[in-house]
């Protein structure tokens, strides 16, 4: 009678499992293989299954010239970093990526005021209410950012490039988000639209065009070290403006790299100074701070101002997987340090 025994191909290497990412299971006369926890494959390739709700932190390191008004300069040249979130939703399908992006938010920067106007901070943000709001049938009154991207190989230290994608918020453009930019907010080739009319009362934004942006009136600027105003009309009426009606667009592509299964970081590049994406802004109404309705010259004067490009020196992003049911309300509470659900750690939410 002969007796067989065992080798052991996992114990001798001398099996054919994914080397970084299987594991290999002895059985009687062969083996098995499979993938370790969190990639998918036989067992002999394994990668990371990419599809799935990632929550999105953007950094920009941003820079601006000063601002004048003839010979006097009222706002002082400064730089900061700002942040923005998002929901990123990803489809794998070979080494591509199918990809909407929903914003939820972000920071402006504070501009800081000269003597000539008294040494005052101002600062704006779009409220956070004015995310993911739906209209009447279920439809979100922002619509997710369409985009792709090829990976060079979906394991840990493959590279993600995306092709360039287009922001839009408060308006449309003839022809596609990457035609000319208006050259006015009332460029026939600009289409306003009115993402927030279910927060802010109907019947006051019957003639709003785009998103409103709501300026600081209070409070101490920890960038100007000095308290918040509303801004000073341009035309030197001495009017302020307590709100802006804006659309903006933003193009660039992400440029970066698999960190895990749940982790990806690297930068948004395009083409703009630097090497960094575009973003341009027009503005198509106001309020003043007595609450009136700006007239026609005096938002074409705050027009003319955000048509000016502030340059980005350089940009971040990270990215976690997380529930596809996340809202927006918990992105801005997610700690991007320990990539876990709230407190949000640095940075928090505006």
């Amino acid at each position: 009678m002969s007796t067989c025994d065992d080798v052991d191909e996992c114990a001798l290497s001398t099996d054919n499992c994914d080397p970084q990412y299987g594991t290999c299971t002895n059985t009687d006369g062969s083996f098995s293989c499979a993938c370790q926890d969190g990639f998918v494959g036989d067992g002999i390739s394994c990668s990371c299954d990419m599809s799935g709700t990632f929550a999105v932190l953007n950094e920009l390191d941003v820079q601006w010239s000063e601002v004048t008004a003839g010979a006097l300069t009222i706002v002082s040249a400064g730089a900061t970093t700002t942040y923005s979130w998002a929901i990123r939703r990803q489809t794998q399908v070979g080494d591509q990526l199918e990809i909407e992006t929903v914003p939820c938010g972000g920071t402006s920067p504070d501009l800081c005021g000269t003597f000539w106007v008294g040494f005052e901070a101002y600062g704006q943000f779009i409220p956070n209410e004015s995310w993911e709001q739906v209209d009447d049938e279920g439809n979100p009154t922002i619509d997710p950012t369409p985009s792709t991207a090829t990976l060079s190989s979906s394991v840990p230290g493959g590279s993600v490039m995306g092709d360039p994608e287009a922001s839009l918020l408060g308006l449309e453009i003839d022809g596609g988000p990457f035609s000319s930019w208006p050259g006015a907010w009332d460029d026939p080739d600009l289409t306003w639209t009115n993402p927030d009319v279910d927060y802010f009362d109907a019947a006051e934004t019957d003639m709003k065009r785009g998103i409103t942006s709501v300026m600081r009136g209070s409070g101490t600027s920890d960038y100007c070290g000095t308290d918040y105003a509303y801004v000073p009309m341009p035309d030197g009426s001495g009017k302020r403006v307590r709100e802006v009606h804006l659309g903006s667009r933003a193009i660039g592509n992400t440029d970066g790299s698999i960190v895990s299964c749940d982790e990806m970081v690297g930068e948004v590049t395009g083409e703009g100074p630097g090497g960094f994406a575009v973003f341009n802004g027009r503005i198509g109404g106001c309020e003043t701070s007595d609450g009136d309705k700006c007239t026609q010259s005096e938002w074409e004067s705050l027009d003319a101002q955000a048509d000016t490009e502030q340059q980005v020196n350089d940009s971040r992003f990270t990215m976690f997987r997380v529930s596809d049911d996340i809202t927006c309300d918990e992105v801005r509470n997610f700690n991007f340090q320990t990539g876990t659900a709230g407190p949000p750690g640095w940075p928090g939410p505006p």
